[in-house]
């Protein structure tokens, strides 16, 4: 993840099945602040490709037609993006 987080758009959007990712990229989207890892659902996942002044990097959320819908309509499009913890997710 970028140092800075404004001026970042999707740039594209695909749908990815959690057993097709290495563990790189788990490892990669799923570190918090702290450097621990939340579980990442093991189910269909949206890779959410993105890009800001510091480059391009990616991440990925759980798949429902509704957030599918909702990426793709925001291609290309600047968005906000913000790390809230939630003290519901289990840290591993």
């Amino acid at each position: 993840m970028p140092p800075v987080l404004s001026g970042t758009f999707i740039k594209d959007i695909a749908l990815i099945d959690y057993g097709n990712l290495t563990q790189e990229q788990i490892d990669r989207d799923t570190e918090t602040v702290d450097g621990q890892h939340y579980q990442l659902p093991q189910t269909r996942l949206i890779w959410i490709k993105l890009w800001s002044e510091y480059g391009e990097w990616a991440t990925l959320r759980r798949f429902t037609p509704e957030k599918y819908k909702y990426y793709r309509e925001h291609i290309g499009q600047e968005v906000h993006i913000a790390i809230i913890p939630d003290p519901q997710v289990k840290l591993i």
